[in-house]
C-alpha cells in the first residue's frame, strides 16, 4: 500500500482506514507510531487507533504544545521503548 492508494492523503482517516482494511483489523486493535504530530495523529485517531509519536532527536516540545486538541496517547525516543510499553 501506498501513498496513491487512497484519494486522500494524511492527515485524513482515509489512509489509516485503508491499512486497517487491508490488514483485516479494527483500530483499537492498533497502535500507529508515529513522526508528526500534525500529519500522524488526528487521522490514525480519527480511525480508532492508539497513537504514539517517536521522538528520536529527544526534542524538548516534539511539536506536541502546539495542537492541543490532538494529542498521542504516549511518546517514545526508540522503538526499543513501544516493545518495553507493550510488553514484549
Amino acid at each position: 500500500m501506498a501513498g496513491d492508494d487512497t484519494k486522500h492523503v494524511k492527515p485524513h482517516p482515509e489512509p489509516f482506514m485503508k491499512a486497517l482494511q487491508v490488514l483485516d483489523m479494527r483500530g483499537n486493535e492498533v497502535i500507529y507510531i508515529g513522526d508528526n504530530v500534525s500529519i500522524d495523529v488526528p487521522g490514525a485517531k480519527a480511525a480508532g487507533m492508539r497513537v504514539g509519536i517517536i521522538n528520536r532527536y529527544n526534542a524538548v516540545d516534539p511539536g506536541i504544545n502546539n495542537y492541543k486538541d490532538v494529542r498521542p496517547d504516549f511518546i517514545i525516543q526508540s522503538l526499543t521503548e513501544l516493545l518495553q510499553l507493550i510488553g514484549c
